[in-house]
């Protein structure tokens, strides 16, 4: 008979579903709202609100006022990281389909151990190399056109999943020395400066949203950034991270469900099946990764 879990793990696993379904969600809602204001300044007014939030929230803490020099340098690359990603991610949303968008953003699951195989000299599991042949397999079959080149909106959005994989190794190396909320709000304050820079430096004009596109900045930088990233750091403490991860890729799952309800869009048979196929490889690397969660969390 398994051990009773703690009430706390239930109400964390359920509103790791409620934040897989808000991105999953914010692909669609994004991708309307760019047609407006443009993928690098929807950006920036996101990041900034989500910015100004999080430094507001880093300084209200003892424990972040008292590491920000310390703090400072890791929250300018996991930042600089996450800034990248997101920018990769918003501008190949132009040229793809949310759906798609959703299932290779979910790839940085299978890039992490083989980017740490490259990087930092961690021999990969024989699991994670199955992983990453069927991402190769999925991603054919998902996002290559039928001349067997890839979509411009695929391309940008698959760096924008090894950014994110990146970000994770470097994130895992900086847990140890820092509290996960002053080190989550660091990195979305830097973020938000960076991507505010870069949208006067492409675009110097200021463009006005339409109210669609300000609801949608308002939605994605309080539930899908600020909020996001509290439960997240909340779930992790009382579920693990793997049985974390495994729950947010239902954010590929509602990205599809999402983009048929609000844009009508339909993957083909072959383009299911490669969703599929992803979605297999992504469970495998977190299922039977090298992760280990930390003694007497509940996962």
């Amino acid at each position: 008979m398994s051990p009773r879990r703690h009430p706390q793990a239930y109400r964390a696993e359920a509103a790791l579903i409620a934040v897989g379904m808000v991105w999953g969600g914010t692909f669609p809602v994004v991708k309307i709202a760019i047609e407006s204001v443009g993928a690098v300044w929807f950006n920036a007014y996101r990041f900034l609100i989500a910015g100004a939030l999080a430094l507001a929230i880093l300084l209200a803490r003892d424990e972040g006022r008292k590491n920000l020099r310390a703090l400072a340098p890791h929250a300018a690359l996991l930042g600089t990281l996450l800034a990248l990603g997101y920018t990769f991610q918003t501008v190949g949303i132009a040229f793809t389909t949310s759906g798609k968008a959703g299932f290779i953003t979910g790839l940085f699951v299978v890039f992490v151990p083989l980017i740490s195989a490259l990087f930092f000299r961690h021999r990969p599991s024989a699991v994670a190399l199955v992983s990453v042949g069927l991402a190769v397999v999925g991603l054919a079959l998902l996002s290559l056109n039928n001349d067997w080149t890839l979509n411009k909106g695929d391309g940008l959005v698959l760096l924008c999943a090894i950014a994110y994989a990146v970000h994770i190794l470097f994130l895992d190396r900086a847990t140890d020395r820092f509290d996960s909320v002053s080190l989550a709000m660091g990195q979305v304050f830097v973020a938000g400066v960076e991507m505010a820079l870069l949208a006067f430096l492409i675009h110097p004009s200021l463009p006005r949203p339409t109210p669609y596109a300000l609801w949608s900045v308002v939605l994605t930088a309080i539930f899908g950034t600020i909020v996001a990233f509290f439960v997240q750091t909340y779930a992790q403490k009382h579920i693990g991270p793997t049985r974390t991860a495994l729950i947010l890729l239902t954010e590929p799952v509602f990205a599809a469900i999402f983009g048929y309800l609000l844009l009508g869009e339909i993957l083909s048979g072959r383009r299911l099946a490669g969703a599929a196929i992803l979605l297999t490889a992504m469970i495998l690397a977190e299922l039977f990764g090298r992760e280990k969660v930390a003694p007497g969390v509940d996962d």
